[in-house]
């Protein structure tokens, strides 16, 4: 079994880990309430007393999944500037799935679960939101229409990423992340050329 270690996660142990990734596995195929503590601790292979050295409950773990996420990722997006994401958006993609393939129980648990509850959802609204405050920052323009242009690019990302896994990830994603590379500086660049098209009638 594949272990969600987020290197990056400075609070998480090796423990934390196995516990939170033998969890996701779990929540593939059934509900938080029909889950036990003695499954998890078995499929991670560890004792009881070491999940309650990090952990009360299994919702504590729940949480920890969804924090850790977000430290990971907020943790790449922060290395790049909005030039850097506008100008090449082809490494930045690149890195976050290259942390969705090193996670494969991650990944699964989000897309394939019915408990992953909002938690694409909330990624794509906070990386819509961190993204807009480059955007502001860099060109000092609070244009109201640029987060909706951004979520619109962000949320079709997700999802073609999502189905190359669904299809097996048979395909090359090399030449999926440079297409959507490809698309993504032109759609920006459209999008303003219909914006001063527009402004100059």
């Amino acid at each position: 079994m594949e272990n969600l270690v987020f290197k990056k996660d400075k609070r998480s142990t090796k423990t934390r880990s196995k516990i939170k990734t033998a969890l996701m596995v779990l929540l593939k195929t059934k509900s938080p309430r029909d889950i036990t503590i003695c499954e998890i601790t078995t499929l991670a292979h560890v004792n009881r007393n070491s999940f309650y050295t990090h952990y009360k409950t299994i919702h504590d773990v729940m949480t920890d999944i969804y924090e850790s996420v977000f430290v990971v990722f907020s943790d790449i997006y922060n290395k790049y500037s909005y030039n850097d994401i506008i100008l090449n958006p082809y490494t930045f993609m690149k890195e976050l799935t290259l942390i969705l393939i090193e996670n494969s129980a991650f990944s699964e648990y989000v897309m394939f679960s019915k408990h992953s509850g909002t938690l694409v959802q909330d990624l794509i609204d906070n990386f819509t939101e961190a993204f807009y405050d480059k955007y502001i920052e860099f060109r000092q323009d609070a244009n109201p229409i640029v987060p909706y242009v951004i979520k619109f690019l962000i949320s079709g990302t997700v999802e073609i990423i999502f189905s190359w896994f669904k299809n097996g990830r048979k395909d090359s994603i090399e030449d999926i992340l440079v297409c959507l590379s490809g698309m993504i500086k032109d759609g920006i660049v459209s999008a303003r050329s219909i914006k001063l098209e527009l402004s100059n009638k």
